[in-house]
């Protein structure tokens, strides 16, 4: 697998912070994922272990049957950095934090902000973010839409870009 592979062509993704409550970004990115036909494998992680739309979901990313290439990551952010440790224990190899609160919020966020930097540093896991939204690939061997707005680009098209408007120049 190359580099980024994991972050634009994942086999398995874990969504950790997933959920079934609607407008939730956990709920959103799951909703996103299976409406745009993710080619791979997705695991919702969610504490209560409740199953989240028709998916089983396990407590901990440790518990994860097989691989994990890329983890969602959508809790609380004094809870980022046990997370990915746990991810890091798991060998996920990339991580989309999305969650905010680091150093956008002042100095204590950024000494948490250092914290993550270290872990993925320590481990050689990659991340993205924090304070990010998350990725796409239109390939449709992968459809991966692991992100927060509810329309996504399709192959040719972006859904928030004028129809017949050029790109700006």
């Amino acid at each position: 697998m190359a580099d980024l592979d994991a972050l634009f062509r994942p086999k398995s993704i874990a969504i950790i912070g997933a959920s079934n409550r609607p407008h939730t970004i956990g709920h959103r990115i799951m909703t996103n994922l299976k409406r745009y036909g993710f080619k791979g494998t997705v695991t919702p992680v969610n504490p209560k272990g409740e199953t989240i739309l028709d998916t089983p979901s396990c407590k901990s990313i440790l518990e994860v049957p097989g691989e994990v290439d890329l983890a969602h990551v959508i809790v609380r952010n004094t809870l980022v950095s046990k997370v990915l440790e746990d991810c890091a224990q798991k060998g996920v190899k990339v991580a989309i934090i999305n969650t905010s609160g680091f150093k956008e919020v002042g100095q204590a966020g950024a000494e948490m902000e250092k914290q993550l930097v270290e872990i993925g540093k320590q481990t050689g896991m990659r991340l993205f973010g924090p304070n990010c939204q998350g990725v796409m690939n239109t390939d449709p061997g992968v459809s991966l839409y692991s992100n927060l707005p509810s329309r996504a680009c399709l192959p040719g098209t972006c859904p928030w870009w004028p129809r017949g408007a050029g790109w700006p120049r």
